[in-house]
């Protein structure tokens, strides 16, 4: 998603995908699978050590996520997880983006 004063942050989030992308083929003689995990807004206390009043903040964007919530930290470690186990061992070079709908509807 396009957002204002967001260019270095879309810009290294994209470079994280492209090395994925591109270790994936390095190591695939070495039999490593790399793939990408692409969280949205997930319930952290980030925000609030930035600066941004937490609840304020959590609602304003809570209005933006089509499921309507944050995600979890132990969402997006399930991934990880998933990733990292041979359940996934069919899976190589792609992007996972857990955002609750965010990015795609």
């Amino acid at each position: 998603m396009g957002m204002p004063n967001a260019s270095i942050y879309a810009a290294s989030k994209a470079a994280v995908l492209t090395f994925a992308k591109n270790l994936s083929a390095e190591l695939l003689p070495k039999k490593i699978r790399v793939n990408a995990v692409s969280p949205g807004p997930v319930a952290t206390p980030l925000h609030s050590k930035l600066g941004v009043p937490e609840k304020e903040h959590m609602e304003q964007t809570a209005g933006q996520i089509p499921i309507g919530r944050f995600g979890t930290p132990q969402e997006i470690a399930k991934i990880a997880v998933f990733f990292a186990s041979e359940d996934s061992g069919f899976v190589l070079g792609a992007e996972l983006i857990a955002d609750g709908g965010m990015a795609t509807l």
